[in-house]
């Protein structure tokens, strides 16, 4: 099956992105692959969602990565992260109903600005099996709907992340029931350069837990 790049609907508007179908899989999971910030030359094609969906692919969990609105090839305009649930909602739905995989639950992974549009609407969250949360920021984690969920949630940030701060979210984390596991990688920023590796091998481990 291989790399599909396709085009899908979400509210009447059309979303290009990169679909992975992996024949062999059985898992029945598959993955939503949301980008940084668009203002900030965020696009499907960052280095730490290309990362992902590479290793998504070596465990044989189909998954899509896509342009949010005005991004790209996606039609639409930027809403400040006020809209850009849609096509998050819009992804999870072609997976769940491709005809040419089986696929039961959905994984919602998102970076930094990815992460702060799935915080900010529980509709993305609840379609959603286990949660990843790249570098989010600190009070769009504290602000958001996670003490509603029971799903397995992952917030992984560096030590040197500027926008979030993962001891302040450690503190978050233990007055919560549990759901809400939290991983600092030592000397990691934002932007994960040269930290690549550690970011998708602790995020495979999660999602196979």
């Amino acid at each position: 099956m291989g790399y599909q790049h396709i085009k899908f609907d979400a509210e009447g508007l059309k979303f290009e992105g990169v679909l992975s179908l992996r024949e062999n899989s059985n898992s029945g999971h598959g993955a939503v692959l949301c980008h940084p910030h668009p203002l900030r030359g965020g696009n499907m094609d960052n280095h730490v969602i290309i990362g992902l969906s590479a290793a998504l692919d070596q465990d044989e969990i189909s998954n899509l990565r896509f342009n949010f609105r005005g991004v790209g090839n996606s039609e639409g305009e930027y809403s400040e992260g006020e809209l850009e649930y849609l096509e998050i909602i819009g992804a999870q739905d072609l997976l769940l109903n491709n005809n040419e995989i089986h696929i039961t639950s959905i994984f919602t992974l998102g970076y930094s600005f990815g992460s702060r549009v799935i915080l900010g609407h529980i509709e993305v969250m609840t379609s959603t099996s286990k949660l990843v949360l790249i570098s989010p920021q600190t009070e769009a984690v504290k602000q958001s709907y996670l003490h509603e969920l029971e799903i397995p949630v992952l917030i992984i940030s560096g030590s040197k992340d500027h926008i979030c701060d993962i001891d302040g979210l450690l503190d978050f984390a233990k007055t919560e029931s549990g759901h809400i596991h939290i991983e600092k990688i030592e000397g990691a920023d934002h932007y994960w350069i040269g930290y690549e590796e550690q970011l998708t091998d602790t995020i495979r481990r999660f999602l196979h837990e």
